[in-house]
């Protein structure tokens, strides 16, 4: 699946996060609960916000860029901070460090700024 309005820039960022490992493919579609012909990027958070459960969280093209950002400058405390804000979850006790927490701070500041300028 090929998404529209996006950005050469989208699409770089995410084969970036790819290529470190922190997005992975797959098929499966989580609008319709199966598989189809399209493809979906997915942060891996296994063990990351409860023990012994595989889990992936979907990263839209257009979110790329943020979540790269975050990636670069906090490690993978930015990731979990993103994936933790987007889900309204707290990650496992031993991964909320100090840089979750600013990486945190930096991921609701955003979404509170992008939220006034809608309005």
């Amino acid at each position: 699946m090929m998404p529209e309005s996006l950005t050469l820039q989208d699409y770089e960022a995410l084969c970036w996060l790819a290529a470190r490992e922190v997005v992975y493919f797959s098929t499966y579609n989580r609008d319709i609960g199966t598989y189809d012909d399209g493809w979906y990027a997915y942060i891996n958070v296994n063990d990351t916000f409860c023990y012994a459960r595989a889990d992936g969280e979907y990263v839209a093209p257009s979110q790329a860029t943020q979540v790269r950002a975050l990636y670069e400058k906090y490690g993978s405390a930015g990731i979990i901070a993103w994936v933790a804000q987007k889900r309204r979850e707290e990650p496992l006790p031993h991964l909320r460090d100090a840089a979750f927490k600013a990486a945190l701070a930096e991921v609701r500041n955003e979404q509170e700024e992008t939220t006034q300028s809608k309005t």
